[in-house]
């Protein structure tokens, strides 16, 4: 038994750090990009649609990859391609806690766009990034709903 739980915790912080490394990389690669201009914000970010935020079950976001904030457009560069919201002209609120991850929604067009930007500790979540992200969007867009936390 006592095997079997060091076996687990090894895998937990193997896992992590994959994690943890995915995520620099990915940033790296945007700091680093001669084509942009350097982002006034970027962060990794937990992308879901609609359908996958309002659902049940265990699968809580689409994908993930590096947002950035560049004016007053949020920008969402994942393996699927880029995304661009000009914040000026969506709608921005604060859409709840899910998994005990604090979200915002975007909604473009009529289609809402769920972000969210952790860290998995050891034996919690760490939201402060999605904090700062949530403060740079009510300086963009005071009037978004975003007075949660």
């Amino acid at each position: 038994m006592l095997e079997g739980a060091i076996i687990g915790i090894i895998v937990a912080v193997i896992v992590m750090m994959i994690q943890k490394s995915k995520q620099k990389k990915a940033l790296a690669e945007l700091n680093n990009s001669d084509t942009l201009d350097t982002p006034e914000y970027s962060a990794f970010f937990h992308h879901a649609t609609e359908k996958i935020f309002t659902g049940k079950g265990f699968k809580f976001f689409d994908g993930n990859g590096v947002g950035y904030l560049s004016g007053s457009n949020f920008n969402y560069k994942a393996k699927t391609g880029l995304q661009t919201f000009d914040l000026t002209n969506c709608t921005i609120a604060y859409a709840g806690k899910k998994k005990k991850i604090n979200w915002i929604s975007i909604e473009d067009n009529g289609t809402k766009h769920y972000f969210t930007s952790f860290q998995q500790g050891a034996f919690k979540m760490d939201d402060s990034e999605m904090q700062k992200f949530i403060a740079k969007l009510q300086e963009i867009s005071p009037e978004s709903k975003l007075d949660v936390l």
